[in-house]
C-alpha cells in the first residue's frame, strides 16, 4: 500500500550525517472500563490489539445504582500523532444489537491519553426506558467506544467494550393500599395487620360474627356462612395486598432505593405452611385434632397440615390459589381504586406460586405486589417468600417455576414471619339487671375459644346497669298473657324488686290469687290446678320457667343494639319466686329474640355461682350461638358432631357440670370453620 504524505526534515551542516526516519501514523484504544466505589469492569479489546493491562480488581460483575451514584467512564487513547477524527460511545442492552445510548466524543476527549467521564446511567428516555435511566430489567449492558481516524493512519485498536450490570440488592416488604381493594371487608381488614417479620408471627383476625338462627347447629350453616362470609366469586379468603420494593445494589454492594433503575420485571410469590403447634390444647383435643390435621400432610404442595380442600380449606386446591391472578391497572401517576394495580399470574409449573411484574414508572414505580389470599380457616398459617432472580434469560422469563426448591436458592429472597388466621367475634351489648352482681369476665371466656384460634373481643363499651324502663317493659308482654298466669307475677317494680329477670308470687300466694280471682271453693281451686298442670309446688316451678320464657326473652329482645355481635343479658336467677323456688337455669342462648339474626345474637346469663363457672357457662352459651349443639350423654345432644363420649364426656357443650368442661377437638374445629359434614366423630378415622 503505497502511502502520500509531506514529511518535513530538519537541515543540517553539509559535513554532518543525520537520519531523519518516517513513521506511519498510527492510533489506537488502549482500555475502556467503568469504576465506582473502588471497583472497576474488565475491558476488552479486539483479539489484534495489543495485549492491555487490566485495572486492578477489574471484573465483569461490576454493577453500580443509576442515579443514586456516579460512575466514571475511563479509557485510554493512543495518539500521539493527533489522527484520530471521531469517537464515539454506544450503550447496548442484552439480546439487542441496536445501542439505547450514544454519546459522541468531541475536542479534549479525543486527545492522547486518559480520560474520564461522569455517568450516572441516564440514557435517551423510550418506550423500554420511561425514566431515562438503565434498569434492572435489560441488564446486563455492553458498553462500546468505537474511534476513527485520519484515512493513511492505521487504527490498531478500533474498538473496547466493558460489561455493566445493575442489579437488585434485595426485597423490601410493605402494606399494600385501600386503593387496591375491592371489598369494604377487606379494606377494614387492612388496618388491623402488618407484615410479620421472620421468627414473628401476625394474627390476621376475620370478623366474623356469625350465629345459629334455630335449626342449624347440626346442617351445614356453621361452614358455609363463614365460607361465604369471605367469598367473592370463585374467590375465597381475605384479600392481603403485599407490595414488594426492589432495591438496587450499589458499586459498593449497599442497598439503594432507586425505582427509576427497575424497569419491568418479575417476583415469584411463593407460600409456606407452618406446622400447627398443639401444645396450648388439653390432651384429649390434641388427640382428636392430630389426626385430623395429619390429612394428605405430606403429599400435598406445599406439604402441611392447613386446613384440606377436602374439609373446606384450601390446601391442594390448584383451583383456589393463595396468590389469585390479577389482570393489573397500566403504570400512571394515580391508583384506580377498587383495581389491584399489578399483574399476576400463575405459574406453569409451581401451581401454588405466582409471578407479579413491577412497574416501569408512576406512582408505584420500581415496586410490586401480590394480593395474598390466605384460606379464611381459623388455625391455618402461612409463610410468604418473596423471590428475585438474578439468572434471567433474555425475554425476561428465568428459571425459578419449577418443583425443585433446589433451583430457588441463587435468587434474591425475602421472607415473611407466620401468618396466622384467626376468627374474631364480639360482644357487642353488655346488660346486667343489677349493678351489684358480679361482672362477666370477658377475657377469661375468651381463653376456651382461643383453642379454636377464635378471639373474642368485648365491643359493648361499658356494662349497661340497670336495665332502664325495665319493669314497663316487662308488664306490657305480661299484659298479653291470661289473667291466670298475669296472676302468678308479684307487684312492684320488676326492674328493682329483683336481681333475676322475673319475681314470682309463692305457689301459696299463687293458689290464693287463682282463688280469688275465679272465686273457686277448694275443690274448684284443686280441680282448676291439676286440669293446667300446676297443682304441685314442683310442676308450679315448670309453669314460671314457661312464662319467663315468653316474656323475659321478649323484655331482653327490645334492648338490642344495630351492631352485631353477641348481646349479654345478665340476670341472676333467670327467675325467683318468693318462698325460696327459683329458676336452675344457669343460662341459655335463644334464637327466639325478635331482632336477632345470623349477624346478632344473644344469650341470658342466669347464675355465676359454680358449678358451673362463670366461664362454662358463657362458653356453653356462647358455643351455641357459634352452632354448637349439645353434646350428647348428660345433655343428649347428637354425637355424630362430637368427640365420642368414651374418648372425651366433658365437652363444653355438655352437663358435665361436676368436672372441668372444655370444648372437644370436632367443637373446635368446627368453631374454625371446618367442614364438620366430612369429619367423624372417631378422631382416628380423620387421618389420611
Amino acid at each position: 500500500m503505497a502511502l502520500k504524505r509531506n514529511i518535513f526534515v530538519a537541515r543540517t551542516a553539509h559535513d554532518l550525517k543525520h537520519v531523519n526516519t518516517v513513521h506511519v501514523p498510527v492510533f489506537g484504544i488502549v482500555k475502556l472500563y467503568l469504576s465506582a466505589g473502588g471497583k472497576n469492569s474488565k475491558s476488552y479489546l479486539l483479539p489484534e490489539a495489543p495485549e492491555q493491562k487490566q485495572a486492578s480488581s477489574a471484573a465483569d460483575t461490576f454493577c453500580f445504582a443509576p442515579e443514586a451514584e456516579k460512575a466514571k467512564i475511563k479509557y485510554e487513547l493512543d495518539d500521539v500523532c493527533g489522527v484520530i477524527t471521531k469517537a464515539k460511545l454506544e450503550l447496548f442492552h442484552r439480546a439487542n444489537k441496536t445501542a439505547i445510548w450514544k454519546r459522541d466524543l468531541k475536542d479534549a476527549e479525543l486527545g492522547h491519553g486518559e480520560h474520564e467521564i461522569e455517568w450516572d446511567g441516564k440514557i435517551d428516555k423510550g418506550a423500554d426506558f420511561p425514566e431515562s435511566y438503565i434498569t434492572v430489567e435489560h441488564s446486563p449492558y455492553k458498553l462500546r467506544l468505537t474511534i476513527e481516524g485520519e484515512a493513511d493512519a492505521h487504527n490498531y485498536s478500533p474498538a473496547a467494550w466493558t460489561y455493566l450490570h445493575v442489579l437488585v440488592h434485595s426485597i423490601e416488604l410493605e402494606k399494600g393500599v385501600k386503593d387496591a381493594l375491592s371489598r369494604t371487608l377487606d379494606k377494614d381488614l387492612l388496618d388491623t395487620w402488618s407484615i410479620p417479620a421472620e421468627g414473628k408471627t401476625q394474627k390476621v383476625k376475620l370478623i366474623s360474627n356469625l350465629f345459629s338462627v334455630g335449626g342449624d347447629t347440626t346442617n351445614a350453616t356453621s361452614y358455609t356462612a363463614y365460607r361465604d362470609l369471605w367469598k367473592n366469586g370463585t374467590e375465597e379468603g381475605p384479600n392481603l395486598p403485599i407490595f414488594a420494593k426492589l432495591l438496587v445494589k450499589s458499586s459498593g454492594g449497599e442497598k439503594k432505593d432507586v425505582p427509576k433503575a427497575i424497569g419491568r420485571v418479575r417476583v415469584l410469590w411463593d407460600w409456606r405452611d407452618s406446622p400447627e403447634d398443639l401444645s396450648m390444647q388439653y390432651p384429649h383435643a390434641k388427640e382428636f385434632l392430630e389426626p385430623a390435621l395429619d390429612y394428605d400432610k405430606n403429599v400435598t404442595k406445599p406439604k402441611g397440615d392447613n386446613c384440606h380442600k377436602d374439609r373446606g380449606g384450601k390446601r391442594g386446591d390448584d383451583t383456589k390459589p393463595v396468590f389469585p391472578a390479577r389482570a393489573g391497572d397500566p403504570d400512571k401517576a394515580a391508583l384506580t381504586a377498587g383495581t389491584f394495580p399489578f399483574k399476576v399470574e400463575a405459574c406453569a409449573t409451581r401451581k401454588w406460586s405466582a409471578y407479579s411484574e413491577t412497574w416501569r414508572t408512576g406512582k408505584l414505580m420500581g415496586k410490586t405486589g401480590v394480593s395474598f389470599q390466605p384460606s379464611h380457616m381459623a388455625g391455618d398459617a402461612y409463610l410468604v417468600d418473596a423471590y428475585f432472580a438474578h439468572n434471567r434469560k433474555p425475554d425476561g422469563k428465568d428459571d425459578l417455576d419449577t418443583e425443585d426448591n433446589n433451583q430457588l436458592q441463587h435468587a434474591v429472597k425475602k421472607s415473611t414471619g407466620i401468618w396466622q388466621i384467626w376468627r374474631e367475634v364480639h360482644i357487642s351489648l353488655y346488660h346486667k339487671k343489677h349493678a351489684s352482681l358480679p361482672t362477666l369476665s370477658i377475657p377469661t371466656v375468651a381463653t376456651t375459644l382461643a383453642k379454636a384460634y377464635v378471639e373474642l373481643v368485648d365491643k359493648s363499651g361499658a356494662i349497661q346497669s340497670p336495665m332502664a324502663g325495665y319493669d314497663g317493659k316487662i308488664r306490657v308482654h305480661l299484659g298479653a298473657l291470661s289473667a291466670e298466669r298475669q296472676a302468678s307475677v308479684k307487684a312492684g317494680d320488676q326492674g328493682t324488686i329483683t336481681k333475676g329477670g322475673l319475681l314470682y308470687k309463692s305457689y301459696a300466694d299463687f293458689k290464693s290469687a287463682i282463688k280469688t280471682l275465679k272465686a273457686f271453693n277448694n275443690a274448684q281451686l284443686a280441680s282448676w290446678l291439676t286440669a293446667n298442670n300446676v297443682e304441685t309446688a314442683g310442676k308450679y316451678k315448670v309453669f314460671l320457667e314457661a312464662i319467663a320464657d315468653v316474656v323475659v326473652i321478649k323484655t331482653c329482645n327490645e334492648y338490642f343494639t344495630a351492631s352485631d355481635g353477641i348481646k349479654v343479658f345478665h340476670l341472676e336467677p333467670y327467675w325467683e319466686a318468693e318462698g325460696g323456688q327459683k329458676s336452675s337455669t344457669g343460662g341459655f342462648a335463644s334464637t327466639s329474640f325478635a331482632n336477632g339474626t345470623q349477624k346478632k345474637a344473644g344469650y341470658i346469663h342466669g347464675v355465676l355461682t359454680p358449678p358451673p363457672s362463670i366461664k362454662e357457662i358463657a362458653s356453653h352459651e356462647i358455643g351455641h350461638t357459634l352452632f354448637l349443639p349439645h353434646a350428647p350423654g348428660t345433655a343428649s345432644g347428637p354425637a355424630a358432631v362430637h368427640d365420642q363420649v368414651a374418648h372425651w364426656n366433658n365437652c363444653m357443650m355438655s352437663y358435665e357440670f361436676d368436672k372441668e368442661m372444655k370444648f372437644c377437638g370436632l367443637c373446635l374445629l368446627r368453631m374454625r370453620g371446618w367442614d364438620h359434614r366430612v369429619l367423624n366423630s372417631n378422631r382416628n378415622s380423620n387421618r389420611k
